[in-house]
Formats: structure tokens, sequence, C-alpha cells
């Protein structure tokens, strides 16, 4: 639970992160709410899949949110900070805008656990991924060939396991010390079959900037690539419904 005003208005390009969008077709509108996560065990990760969110003015009127899908990030034991999106009736907010809000948050979620773990020095030409696929680095073309920028990779027949990839990047083309960690998901735990022979997969790692500049992997850094399988998913259809 926790006490909320409704944004501001903004135009969907905003860069506020607690920004509000109207969307003219449907009458209906978004608004984000600022969550921080906190708690998820080691070796586990949290994946929001729904959420619902009640709210009650000081009048004592109430509103809920249908279930809705939630759309943020998938949450590791580290500290975690991302925005809830809602979506809201014109007339809800129109009435409510401007008053201290109570809101309740409820989210169904899917929880995975670390499966296994492969630990790769980076090559700079084609690489196999036990149990994931066959990957190549991706190079700038702008850069040296000593300066890899992601990861293109290709599973055979369905993607894979829900994999996330990490590695620590340098701020120069590989001439200092690396520098900070990067990270990406790939793959699935429903595991959708390729549309061809191969699932294509181009894996791009968090933090691959510094003050707008690029960073780079270097050849021979370790890559990690922890695979999870799921523990808990929430039970279906969810029962959608609202109140005003």
């Amino acid at each position: 639970m926790s006490h909320y005003r409704l944004p501001r208005i903004f135009h969907p390009t905003s860069k506020d992160p607690n920004g509000y969008e109207i969307w003219p077709d449907t009458r209906e509108n978004v608004f984000r709410i600022p969550l921080e996560a906190v708690g998820v065990e080691p070796g586990y990760v949290v994946i929001p899949d729904d959420l619902s969110v009640a709210m009650e003015a000081p009048d004592g009127s109430r509103w809920t949110s249908v279930w809705q899908g939630a759309h943020m990030s998938r949450y590791l034991p580290a500290d975690q900070y991302d925005n809830a999106s809602v979506v809201m009736p014109s007339a809800v907010y129109n009435k409510w805008k401007g008053l201290p809000l109570t809101v309740h948050l409820r989210f169904a979620l899917t929880q995975a656990k670390v499966d296994k773990v492969n630990r790769i020095p980076l090559p700079m030409h084609e690489f196999s991924v036990p149990d994931f696929g066959i990957c190549s680095p991706l190079t700038n073309s702008m850069t040296s060939i000593s300066g890899v920028e992601g990861l293109f990779c290709g599973a055979a027949l369905r993607e894979p396991q829900l994999t996330y990839i990490s590695a620590v990047w340098s701020d120069t083309p590989c001439l200092a010390p690396q520098a900070e960690l990067g990270g990406a998901w790939a793959g699935s735990l429903v595991r959708e079959r390729a549309p061809n022979v191969v699932f294509p997969m181009s894996v791009h790692l968090s933090n691959n900037q510094k003050d707008e500049r690029a960073r780079y992997l270097c050849p021979d850094s370790t890559v990690s690539f922890t695979q999870y399988k799921l523990v808990r998913r929430p039970p279906g259809p969810r029962l959608l419904s609202a109140e005003t």
C-alpha cells in the first residue's frame, strides 16, 4: 500500500518516468507508479505477469482496475527499480486528478530458479553454448575488430530455455580495465518454436554506454549464460473485472 497522486498529462515521448499518457481512441489512459523490488532470493528470478491496482480517494470512493499485462522487468536478487504501468478510464482520472490516493497493487508472479550456468571466454568467431545455441560476436563497423558490442545467437527448432547473459564491459576498445557489468535476457520458459529452422536472437547487454560513448566486450572476457527453470506460475485464466 502507498499514497500517490495521479501525475500530470504528458506527451508519449516525455522522459518523465512517472508520466501519464492519453489513448484518444479508447478514452483510456496509462500512468506509471514507480516501484522498488527487494527480497528476491539468491538463485531465483521473479517475473511479473499481470497486475491489478485498487485506489481509494479521501472521500472513501474506490476504483479497481482489470487484471492487465505487467510489461515489467524480470527481477534478480539485486534491488531493482521499475514502473508499473496502469490503464485507467479518462473519467476516473478527471474525477481524481490532484487528490491524494491510497494505492493497493496486486501482482501475478512467475518464479524461476537457476538450472545451469555456462561461462565461456569470448572468442572472435562463432562459438557453441551448451543447451543454448550458436553465438557470434557483434562488432561495430566504426571501431576496431577488438570492440564487441553484443552477440548474435541462434537456437535450433525452438527458442532456448530462459537465459540471463552477462559480461563485464570495457569503457574503451579493450585498452583499459573492464568496468561495468552488463546483462540481457534471451529465451523463454515457454520456448516457442522457431519461425524457420533456427530461432534468431540479437543480444544487447545493458549498461552499454558511458557518458553517451559506447562500451566494448573484450576478447577472452567471460560471458556467463545462466539458464532458469520454472518453479511456480500463477493459475489461469485470470478473472477480468472492474469496479468504480
